[in-house]
């Protein structure tokens, strides 16, 4: 009987890098040219617009920024910056953060939040920014 679990030995392994940190997008980059960047912005992403809670296995994911709901705007803005980036430099060990660079900047009238995250690529070194507007109600 012939197994198709041959085929796997040709597939790259699933062993996290070096520095500990493993990501599924790296099976498929040949096909996607997927770029570090867009990685990393997509994980800063997913961090951002997860509760802390949501994730079964891991509970401690995410940034937990429902809390924010329904607080006056701006008042808070510190202190959300503040737990967005322990969030992200606690859960994405690929990037070194610029926290003197980076911003959050509520919009009472639209009932937004404008989130600036400038960072580095510890391995290529590469600058990013990650720049969104999230709802907040």
């Amino acid at each position: 009987m012939r197994s198709d679990f041959k085929r796997l030995g040709s597939m790259p392994s699933s062993r996290p890098e070096p520095n500990g940190y493993s990501d599924y997008s790296r099976f498929f980059r040949s096909k996607l040219e997927s770029k570090e960047d867009d990685c990393v912005k997509e994980c800063i992403e997913n961090i951002i617009m997860t509760q802390k809670g949501e994730r079964i296995f891991n509970l401690s994911f995410g940034a937990g920024l429902i809390q924010y709901i329904g607080e006056p705007h701006g008042d808070n803005d510190a202190e959300m910056r503040d737990q967005l980036l322990d969030a992200i430099s606690y859960q994405e060990p690929r990037i070194e953060m610029f926290r003197s660079k980076s911003f959050v900047q509520s919009d009472p009238v639209n009932h937004t939040v404008r989130i600036r995250i400038a960072y580095r690529i510890v391995q290529t070194g590469e600058l990013g920014v990650f720049d969104k507007t999230a709802k907040m109600s």
